[in-house]
């Protein structure tokens, strides 16, 4: 979570309880004109307020990212004799994962969002989110008939700032550039891998 983000919006919200409380006071005594001017007051703290809740829900799993960084190690065991591979992921925080994966390659991708300048003043920069874990074919005709497996590695919720900006055009001068952003490697032997990202996008590192 965005901590300069959620300050903002209980900064917004405290201005919003005082002018509801100004508004309430001024109708009470009947300064009809001062009421209606501290009614726009009122709607102008609220609405800041909802946007702050609302961008901070939707940044919910992204990381900030000022630099390349390491996100996750990657250790891939094929299978003998059959175009499947294990992929266990160790992420950054100790947690980790397996995954079953048909293909003869690893394929990782991620969300990538990069704020416009002025954005970068609340706190917000280029941030990521890792997506989906899968594997990958090196021959087109077995892309369409041999299995397909694909994994999610980003967390379900209610409202993706990613999703948002892709379908609002309007929103271009708050969000410079967003994308997603992909990488695969082999997955034919015994093979560790440092998962990258960095402001241009992911890289799959061998390490051995």
């Amino acid at each position: 979570m965005n901590s300069i983000v959620l300050s903002f919006a209980g900064v917004f919200s405290l201005l919003t309880l005082i002018s509801t409380w100004l508004l309430i006071r001024n109708l009470r005594r009947k300064r009809l004109l001062r009421a209606l001017r501290q009614m726009v007051v009122f709607m102008l703290f609220a609405a800041l307020a909802t946007l702050a809740y609302t961008l901070q829900i939707s940044i919910l799993g992204y990381q900030n990212l000022s630099r390349e960084e390491r996100v996750a190690k990657i250790e891939i065991k094929p299978r003998p004799g059959a175009q499947q591979f294990e992929a266990h992921v160790t992420y950054a925080d100790g947690s980790g994962a397996s995954y079953l994966l048909a293909g003869d390659e690893l394929y990782v991708d991620a969300h990538i969002l990069k704020w416009h300048g002025w954005i970068n003043l609340l706190g917000l920069h280029t941030m990521y989110e890792l997506d989906r874990i899968g594997g990958r074919y090196h021959s087109l005709d077995d892309e369409f008939k041999q299995p397909r497996t694909l994994h999610q590695l980003s967390k379900p919720k209610f409202i993706n700032a990613f999703v948002v900006r892709q379908n609002n055009e309007f929103l271009s001068p708050v969000v410079d550039a967003q994308y997603g952003s992909a990488s695969f490697v082999p997955a034919n032997e015994i093979t560790r891998y440092d998962l990258m990202v960095s402001t241009s996008g992911l890289l799959l590192r061998r390490t051995n």
